[in-house]
Formats: structure tokens, sequence, C-alpha cells
């Protein structure tokens, strides 16, 4: 089985230090009103923007997948949407990497992030390529995945 990992444009790991003390979510949205990009602003400034991108995994196959990398901060198109996250998202998270089997490979195509509450908050590839969605209890536009949630196998990202 093949495997295809998230495009990281980071020197930092992909791992729960990174996504604590989240303190702003900034969705952008393209001009057929769909999310393109989430920024997650940290409370120390970092940003962490994440957008979509797909894999041709076969002919005529493609799966969507995340671009991940650090900012400085969001670009001034993506003030959209903005929202503070609740303090559980702050401290003691747990992160995910959300995946998807398809035509014998395995594809890094979200992330899950789970506060001590067990709220969580994903960010996945949307049904139309490179647009992203988002679920949470904060944020309620419509979720439209690329998959159906059951489809995707949770697989935990820790530090080490």
């Amino acid at each position: 089985m093949r495997h295809f990992s998230f495009k990281i444009s980071t020197s930092l790991p992909i791992t729960e230090k990174l996504f604590t003390g989240l303190h702003l979510c900034v969705v952008g949205i393209d001009k057929f009103e769909r999310p393109y990009s989430i920024s997650l602003i940290r409370q120390d400034g970092l940003c962490i923007r994440i957008r979509s991108f797909v894999y041709d995994i076969a002919p005529r196959t493609e799966v969507g997948s995340l671009l991940i990398e650090q900012t400085q901060t969001p670009k001034a198109m993506d003030a959209a949407w903005v929202k503070e996250f609740p303090e559980g998202f702050r401290t003691d998270i747990r992160l995910f990497a959300l995946n998807v089997t398809a035509v014998e490979s395995q594809i890094e195509s979200g992330l899950a992030i789970v506060c001590r509450r067990k709220e969580e908050f994903l960010i996945l590839p949307g049904e139309m390529p490179h647009s992203i969605h988002v679920q949470s209890p904060f944020y309620t536009d419509p979720f439209k995945p690329e998959f159906r949630i059951s489809d995707y196998a949770r697989v935990r990202l820790v530090d080490s």
C-alpha cells in the first residue's frame, strides 16, 4: 500500500505541541463563497495556515490532503470569518490525522483537534477540489468533506 502524507512547509513537527495554545481561527472564503484556507493563530502569535491540495493517486482519481504552513499572520484576504477558540482548545488537546484509504493508497487527508471536553475541531478537504471544510461547535457553515466521516481512520500525532 502506498502512503501519501500532508505537505508541510514548516520546520516545526505536526504534533500536539504545535497546536497547543490556539487563540483565533480565521477562515478564508473564495469568490464562490467556499472556504479555501484556515489560519489557526496561537496565543504566542504563531500562525498555522492550512489549505487543501490533491494527490493524483491513480488515473482519473484524485484525493484531497492538507498543505500545512507556518506564517506570520493570515493573509488580508483570509479574514472572511474570524472566531476566538473556546478555552478548552487552548490547553490539553489531542491531535489526530484523519486518513482515508483509496485505490490501494493511504492518504493523510485531514486533522482532528480534540479538547479535554471531547469537543472536536475537524479540518478536511471539501468535496470540491481545493476547498476545505471545518466542523466544530463554534463554526456553523455547512460541512461537506470529500468523504463520509466514517471513512476516515484516526491516527494520533503525539509529541516525541
